[in-house]
């Protein structure tokens, strides 16, 4: 049975919200510091765990250890100590995201999303390591997948130093409980080797690198016993047929996975330097394949072919428009000038009534009602003009009047007249 069974105030000190998960080594809880008011992870030692003390005397002093491990790809330890049941527990820090192991169970991983993962991994493992804290169950429900302002994706080693404390000399089953993970224990690591040292964590790490791209271990079986047999007596698989595009990785995978430690990565640091070193020009995976290192010169695809195409296309649909824009507002302005004067109407301005001015601002308003109004004043002024035939019948009308006028005799009272 594992503790505690329901939330509440532990210790006085941090309340228990909910559980996070639990295993054979026990529980973690979601918690939050009463005090300071931030959120942890606190994680209970199972029960069957707390009765050895030598186990106990060697929690507390790997707890210290542990909390002097500050790195930024292993999590924190800020606190130990017993709970009122006399309980072990470990206080951490709570992140937000997910565990290796359940993206692992959604999909096959990239090769760049796996070196990543990896490289971040044996930072992790080279303080640790440099400090002489071997973690001796890293498998990828203990590694831990975050995002972190500043940083971006950030992969966390959780649990560590606890196996290395409980790890028995002697057989796996004897106690009735597992302690590691038997898919990811190196060859001397089975065999209970009293100098089994940090080479145990690589063999473990290129497990890991070999299931995230392909989603399966290269020890498998119907129980742990069965795995362990495998595992310690028959041959690793050919990496070279697994992975026929990368065999730089093939390489790499079998050299982390030896079988004799000798010849196995010897360091963190020397593994660091082997992925640093491949030459991988693609990932087969994924469809957004990316370069990892030395990228070899490769043919341009269909959309950087066509890229500058596309470009320049873009540049002649703008200035096209921006045309378009400048004919239209062109037209506009055209259409809003006033009309012109008729040629009828004559060009020196005409002298208006005073009885009826005109408004300036009238004027300036309605240029067509000044126009009108002129023509108007004009008619107006003019006298109307008599046509040509008009005139010459009048002409001959006054001549054929005067020749009468002198053909015809004066009356009597027109001679007195002229007489006198």
């Amino acid at each position: 049975m594992v503790y505690p069974d329901v939330a509440g105030i532990m210790d006085g000190r941090y309340e228990l919200i909910r559980p996070l998960g639990e295993g054979g080594m026990g529980i973690v809880w979601k918690a939050r510091h009463i005090r300071l008011g931030n959120l942890v992870a606190i994680k209970f030692l199972n029960k069957k765990l707390v009765q050895d003390k030598v186990i106990l005397e060697r929690f507390f002093r790997e707890a210290q250890i542990a909390s002097n491990l500050k790195h930024l790809n292993i999590v924190q330890v800020t606190d130990f100590g017993f709970d009122a049941e006399n309980t072990p527990y470990f206080v951490m820090e709570y992140l937000e995201g997910e565990s290796l192991a359940s993206l692992i169970d959604e999909r096959k991983l990239s090769l760049s999303e796996s070196i990543r993962i990896l490289k971040q991994v044996l930072e992790g493992l080279k303080a640790a390591h440099d400090k002489k804290i071997v973690h001796r169950d890293l498998k990828p429900e203990n590694i831990f997948l975050t995002q972190m302002p500043g940083h971006g994706l950030v992969v966390k080693i959780l649990d560590f130093g606890i196996s290395k404390i409980v790890q028995p000399a002697a057989r796996l089953t004897q106690t009735g409980v597992t302690f590691g993970t038997a898919e990811y224990m190196a060859p001397e690591q089975i065999l209970a080797n009293k100098d089994a040292d940090h080479r145990v964590d690589l063999w473990a790490l290129g497990i890991i690198f070999f299931e995230m791209l392909t989603q399966r271990l290269p020890f498998e079986g119907e129980s742990h016993d069965e795995i362990i047999v495998k595992i310690v007596r028959d041959p690793l698989p050919d990496f070279k047929k697994i992975f026929p595009d990368l065999p730089e990785v093939a390489k790499l995978i079998k050299r982390a996975t030896e079988k004799d430690r000798e010849k196995r990565f010897q360091t963190a640091q020397e593994f660091l330097i082997a992925i640093d070193e491949l030459d991988v020009v693609s990932d087969q995976n994924t469809a957004s394949d990316t370069t990892i290192t030395k990228p070899a010169a490769s043919k341009p695809t269909f959309h950087k072919k066509y890229q500058k195409i596309i470009l320049a296309l873009g540049i002649v649909s703008i200035l096209l428009f921006i045309f378009a824009v400048a004919l239209f507002v062109k037209h506009n302005s055209k259409s809003k000038t006033p009309a012109s004067v008729p040629t009828s109407v004559p060009v020196a301005t005409p002298v208006l009534k005073k009885s009826s001015p005109l408004k300036k601002t009238s004027l300036k308003k309605h240029p067509e009602q000044k126009i009108q109004t002129v023509e108007t004043e004009t008619k107006k002024k003019r006298k109307p003009r008599k046509s040509p035939k008009k005139r010459s019948k009048i002409k001959k009308a006054e001549k054929a009047e005067e020749e009468i006028k002198k053909q015809r005799k004066p009356s009597l009272p027109e001679e007195i007249f002229l007489k006198i």
